[in-house]
């Protein structure tokens, strides 16, 4: 069987585009907005990006969710924002992505990735009619059946362990979070001192 010549193989490539492939250069851009979803019941740091063309995983990921890679018979070449192109011809289909308690089918190609484990692209944003509010920071999907999902997105990856309880109170009221009511016993057995022991009477 003849193979193709380079030129020709380098015209075959599908074209596609990411400007983010770390958090600081997607705090650069406006368009961009974090959140943490779900990929086979394993969360996942995810970038929504309208300035990349298509959807992107990490290998990283990937080993992580245990998910099959097929090969695809024309590669795509990305260009990053710093000019360098990166040739992928790994892509992963039919991933359970769930964003909002619902559980969305997609494919994702593989790209290396220093901070993120998927980006969000245009072709999947274009997919499910994303209305994108960057000032709200706030995503909605648009589903069959008029059915809908609004994401509320994260500013940084690492959320503040401690809130007040007037920020949690106005959180829950948004709907920008779940509240669980949990009560915390400490049941491990505490060694005793003489000290510990009430005193009836001193003589």
């Amino acid at each position: 069987q003849a193979q193709r010549p380079p030129q020709q193989q380098q015209r075959d490539r599908q074209q596609a585009r990411v400007y983010a492939v770390d958090q600081a250069e997607a705090e650069q851009h406006p368009g961009t907005m974090f959140g943490m979803l779900m990929i086979n019941d394993i969360p996942v740091f995810a970038l929504f990006d309208t300035g990349a063309t298509h959807t992107f995983i990490s290998r990283r990921c990937l080993d992580a969710i245990g998910v099959h890679v097929s090969t695809i018979v024309d590669p795509l070449e990305v260009s990053l924002a710093s000019g360098r192109k990166i040739v992928t011809s790994a892509r992963a289909t039919d991933l359970s992505l769930s964003i909002g308690g619902r559980i969305l089918s997609t494919d994702a190609y593989v790209l290396e990735m220093r901070d993120f484990d998927l980006i969000l692209g245009m072709d999947w944003l274009t997919h499910f009619h994303a209305d994108i509010r960057c000032h709200d920071r706030e995503i909605t999907l648009y589903l069959p059946g008029d059915d809908q999902i609004t994401f509320f997105s994260t500013k940084t990856r690492s959320l503040p362990h401690v809130i007040s309880m007037a920020k949690a109170m106005k959180m829950l009221r948004r709907g920008n979070c779940q509240g669980y009511l949990v009560s915390l016993v400490d049941d491990s057995p505490k060694a005793r001192s003489p000290h510990d022991v009430p005193i009836v009477r001193e003589l």
